[in-house]
């Protein structure tokens, strides 16, 4: 579905996601703050039709965004992630600039999910 700027509309199922949200395409990792985000970064990626790309909101909630219809949906079977699997998808993701340094992955039960996601969707919405 394309909106009238020629850019993809993603329609949301049941809900919405609780933004920023993560979503893991192929190898690469994308974040965005608002639905508007999300579909200003899809527009710019090459998208398998018929596939689904899997997503975490801020709160931990599952996602998924399938292609057929743009549509992202929490039905999903996939359980909340931890922290260290967040961490770990975020720095073994393709798309990191090469001089990044990776997130630290020593003390994370000292910080919350919440302050964790925060940061690494922040250095996941600096990618291009």
């Amino acid at each position: 579905m394309l909106s009238k700027e020629g850019q993809t509309m993603i329609r949301c199922m049941f809900r919405r996601p609780v933004f920023p949200i993560i979503i893991e395409i192929d190898g690469s990792v994308i974040s965005a703050r608002s639905t508007q985000g999300l579909e200003k970064k899809l527009s710019q990626i090459a998208l398998a039709a018929g596939r689904l790309y899997p997503g975490v909101d801020s709160t931990g909630g599952t996602w998924d965004l399938y292609m057929d219809g743009m549509m992202l949906s929490p039905l999903t079977l996939r359980k909340r992630p931890t922290k260290k699997e967040l961490v770990a998808l975020v720095n073994g993701r393709t798309n990191k600039h090469p001089e990044e340094v990776p997130y630290p992955e020593k003390s994370l039960s000292a910080k919350t999910f919440e302050r964790i996601f925060e940061e690494l969707a922040n250095i996941t919405a600096r990618v291009k």
